[in-house]
């Protein structure tokens, strides 16, 4: 089984916060709970134009910074919000635009040539930038801000589809981009259950299964709604995530791309979640009668470290997976 690059807690940093929110990269230097840091990245801060490849400077001091303090992921997307993919690339002959849940225009990339043409050049700078920065990991950034999901939204879903969108030309995709990462650093894939629209997609969870059993590709399996509020529709989530663990042949994380632990009220799905609440939650989800007990990493929001008092709540999800305390 391949190892994970880090046991622990794995929180995503919220952009460029060094620059431009210094305060909170303060914060999140004196966080106990940490054990890597993951940093979001977009396509645009390195292709300013065709075929150059250009890292943002501020994206440059956050990566510095980060890997100063520790170990360190990246996060990367190609397309999300209309921003992550180059202005260029909408211009581009022959590239076949889509539309994301705000009804903006971003490019499909699934369609066989744009990988090869756009994707892979890129990829073959952008993996040994991280390398040679002391990144320890990135995730495989096949669809949504970087996610497996193709487009997790109806109305991105409804243009997805019309422009040829199926889950066996994406699964193809998926195995072409990671063709193109092979061997570059260790590789995770984040999983939300989900290919395109809020449905339950099996397609998501046999491609996980291929890349983790063959590849050693990581799987860290977010939409952890683990509700106390709600005990059944809890029960018929958390079924259906631990059902996926047997699949995943390589290291198994899981967590949500919403904080899970927010009692100070940032904002998001969780705010204004009490101490007791998110250790209830966590119950739920890590603590099943049968639960394999072997969760490599919990994914969390920065959110999650800027809250009050977060080595309660998250130590009480450490022994639930037989962590350990922070190493």
């Amino acid at each position: 089984m391949t190892a994970p690059p880090v046991r622990g807690l794995a929180v995503r940093l919220p952009g460029l916060c060094v620059t431009r929110a210094p305060k909170v990269a303060a914060k999140l230097d004196a966080c106990p709970v940490i054990d890597a840091r993951v940093i979001p990245m977009r396509w645009s801060w390195f292709a300013p134009t065709p075929g150059k490849f250009q890292p943002n400077p501020d994206l440059e001091r956050e990566v510095s910074h980060w890997t100063a303090q520790g170990r360190t992921w990246a996060q990367l997307g190609f397309y999300g919000d209309q921003d992550f993919a180059p202005v260029w690339i909408l211009n581009e002959p022959g590239v076949k635009i889509v539309q994301n849940k705000d009804g903006e225009p971003i490019p499909a990339v699934w369609p066989v040539g744009f990988l090869e043409k756009y994707l892979a050049p890129f990829l073959a700078q952008f993996l040994p930038w991280l390398a040679s920065r002391g990144i320890q990991a990135c995730n495989l950034p096949a669809g949504h801000i970087g996610h497996l999901a193709a487009q997790p939204s109806g109305r991105g879903k409804k243009s997805f589809v019309a422009a040829g969108w199926t889950a066996t030309a994406w699964a193809d995709y998926v195995g072409r981009l990671h063709t193109a990462c092979k061997g570059k650093l260790p590789l995770y894939l984040l999983n939300s259950g989900e290919l395109v629209g809020h449905e339950y997609s099996p397609e998501a969870a046999t491609i996980c299964a291929l890349l983790s059993r063959q590849e050693g590709v990581g799987v860290i399996r977010t939409n952890l709604q683990a509700d106390p509020a709600d005990p059944e529709r809890n029960a018929a989530l958390m079924a259906q995530f631990w059902a996926e663990y047997p699949l995943v042949k390589s290291w198994w994380g899981a967590g949500d791309d919403w904080p899970l632990y927010d009692p100070d009220g940032h904002g998001g799905a969780n705010d204004n979640r009490p101490l007791a609440w998110t250790e209830q939650a966590l119950k739920n989800a890590f603590g099943l009668p049968g639960h394999p007990q072997a969760t490599a990493v919990i994914w969390c929001q920065a959110d999650d470290a800027l809250a009050t008092e977060p080595a309660q709540a998250f130590a009480v999800a450490r022994k639930l997976c037989k962590m350990g305390p922070k190493s």
